[in-house]
This record gives C-alpha cells, sequence and structure tokens, in this order.
C-alpha cells in the first residue's frame, strides 16, 4: 500500500517508499536496467504542488502543524 491521503493517489506521506500499483523496487530496478541497455533514460519527475494540504483535520489525524506557535516555536521564526 502507498500511504496518501486523497483518492487520486496525491498527497503522499512517504516520499520514500513506491505506489505498490506501480510495482515493488526490484520491478523498477528492472525497468532503469532495461531502459539503460536500450539507451533510453528514465527521469523521475515529482510535481511539488501535489503534496497535500494541511488543514484542521490532517493535521489532528496526522499529529502535525498547529495553529499558533508559542515559546521556543516564536524565536525560531
Amino acid at each position: 500500500d502507498f500511504p496518501h491521503y486523497a483518492y487520486h493517489g496525491y498527497y503522499t506521506q512517504d516520499w520514500t517508499n513506491l505506489d505498490a500499483n506501480m510495482g515493488n523496487e526490484a520491478d523498477l530496478r528492472t525497468l532503469v536496467d532495461s531502459a539503460h541497455q536500450r539507451g533510453i533514460r528514465i527521469l523521475f519527475d515529482v510535481v511539488m504542488n501535489h503534496t497535500g494540504y494541511a488543514t484542521l483535520a490532517d493535521m489532528q489525524e496526522y499529529q502535525f502543524g498547529a495553529l499558533y506557535l508559542s515559546g521556543d516555536e516564536v524565536k525560531k521564526t
């Protein structure tokens, strides 16, 4: 399973894992090696504007973010 929180598969929660619907790491390595043998290069594209939305519900469910900074957090900004 590829951890994400949107119906279309965007808004990943772990950028270090592959989407199992696309195969596993060995499948990816085979694809890249096979392409290279044929003089083809593989380009990995990351669409950074599809990283997700930090909604209040997401912040509560996934335990990240805060509405207001306080104490030492204010000093960091």
